[in-house]
């Protein structure tokens, strides 16, 4: 069952994004696998066709100058096969799971992340959440009791407050808003948006 309490809810959102790190660093790991799965296959095939290069070289020599002291020697070499290596199997993938993908694409900044929230203390635990997991926040939504943590907001740099001019203490969650909210934010140098 899904959580109640706000308690509940921030430890499925941490637990997600921890998950998402998992994946992220099994990822990781397949492509270090694969890169040193291409190298030595590169070294083999190198290996290989130097060796090849090498054979054909010393046949032409011969072919020219049958007598030569070495040919008798190369020709016992040239008896046994020389193999192409074959390319080696590439590593299983970790399977796809595009719920987390999208967190770990949050934590690397290429999605913005945007909050629906109310009351300050929801701000300040996605903040800490944000903090340990690694993601930026972009925007606050509704973000009615912003003004209350403003310092923070505006010191944290680029985080948008998504709010209302003259909308709050419509539930209990609105109690707390202020029709001030949006200019004390912008005052202390945050970054308020009237939606």
């Amino acid at each position: 069952a899904a959580p109640m309490t706000r308690m509940g809810n921030l430890a499925l959102q941490r637990a997600a994004f921890l998950s998402a790190k998992k994946l992220e660093r099994e990822w990781e790991k397949w492509a270090e696998g694969e890169a040193r799965r291409a190298r030595m296959d590169a070294k083999k095939q190198s290996e290989y066709s130097q060796r090849l290069q090498e054979r054909l070289a010393q046949q032409s020599h011969c072919k020219n100058d049958p007598g030569e002291g070495q040919c008798e020697t190369w020709a016992s070499e040239w008896k046994k096969p020389l193999d192409e290596p074959e390319p080696s199997e590439p590593i299983e993938k970790p399977a796809r799971d595009p719920g987390l993908e999208t967190l770990v694409a949050a934590m690397k900044g290429k999605v913005l992340v945007h909050v629906h929230c109310y009351r300050a203390d929801d701000m300040l635990d996605m903040l800490a959440l944000s903090d340990e997991v690694g993601f930026k926040v972009r925007s606050f939504h509704h973000a009615l009791e912003a003004y209350k943590l403003r310092g923070e907001l505006a010191s944290r740099g680029g985080i948008g407050v998504s709010t209302w001019a003259d909308w709050w203490g419509f539930k209990l969650e609105a109690y707390d808003g202020i029709p001030e909210n949006a200019a004390l934010v912008h005052e202390s140098g945050g970054r308020a948006i009237i939606h």
